[in-house]
């Protein structure tokens, strides 16, 4: 398992300096980069060099539906020249429980046009999913659809937001998800470092290791502390990691 990092937690710094916070990541021990479509005006070629130059991986490339759905989108030629595995999206729509039929057949059509250029499509959760419908949740009936070649990029934090057991969340999807984003909230359902929060993070973590390609960190910080809060995550990751060798 490897421990990559959302792009999201760290927008604000790879806005002021996109490389140099790439190779900061790479100095604390992140050893990929979740893409969310920002490649810093790098063309893809330019990117995969400094990526390489950096010792950087990319572990995948998220789009919205949208984009994948159109079989010449640059963010299928940024995975092939990053030697990335992995395209993701969301669907996450206040009418996701009304639409999970049509969302799970857009899934599909993306998963074909991913596979025709030896990727893995895999779909990443938000909260809202977790709406039930008729005494299941949407995301139950929404995944029951998915042809069998689609993954799952399974976000703990986030379901565990949405109301969800975030070990029962895994326990039931985990065999499904290469990718998981972990992450940490307070009481009040919001975003913090991780080992400062409530999320079951030592018993998240012991699920995953084995398991999943990649272990990604989600965040959402202050714009001065991004860097920061990502190192100190990163340590509690470790440490995770450590106690589970030990």
């Amino acid at each position: 398992m490897k421990i990559s990092i959302l792009a999201w937690a760290v927008r604000h710094a790879l806005q002021r300096d996109f490389t140099g916070t790439l190779a900061a990541l790479v100095e604390q021990g992140y050893q990929g980069i979740h893409f969310l479509g920002d490649f810093g005006g790098f063309a893809p070629a330019e990117l995969s060099a400094i990526m390489n130059d950096i010792g950087l991986e990319t572990c995948a490339i998220h789009c919205g539906p949208e984009g994948l759905l159109e079989e010449h989108n640059p963010a299928y030629d940024y995975a092939r020249e990053l030697d990335c595995t992995f395209v993701t999206t969301s669907l996450s729509k206040a009418d996701f429980s009304a639409r999970h039929r049509e969302y799970a057949e857009t899934c599909n059509r993306i998963d074909a046009i991913a596979r025709d250029r030896g990727l893995t499509f895999a779909y990443h959760n938000h909260g809202v999913e977790f709406t039930e419908v008729d005494g299941v949740t949407a995301y139950d009936l929404f995944c029951a659809r998915l042809g069998k070649n689609v993954a799952l990029n399974a976000n703990v934090l986030w379901a565990q937001m949405g109301s969800v057991d975030p070990i029962q969340f895994l326990t039931t999807f985990l065999d499904r998800s290469p990718i998981v984003h972990v992450g940490d909230c307070n009481a009040a359902g919001e975003f913090c470092d991780l080992g400062t929060g409530v999320a079951p993070l030592p018993e998240i973590m012991a699920m995953l290791e084995g398991r999943v390609q990649w272990a990604v960190l989600d965040h959402d910080n202050e714009a001065n502390d991004e860097l920061p809060s990502a190192e100190r995550c990163i340590r509690c990751l470790r440490k995770l990691v450590r106690a589970r060798s030990s």
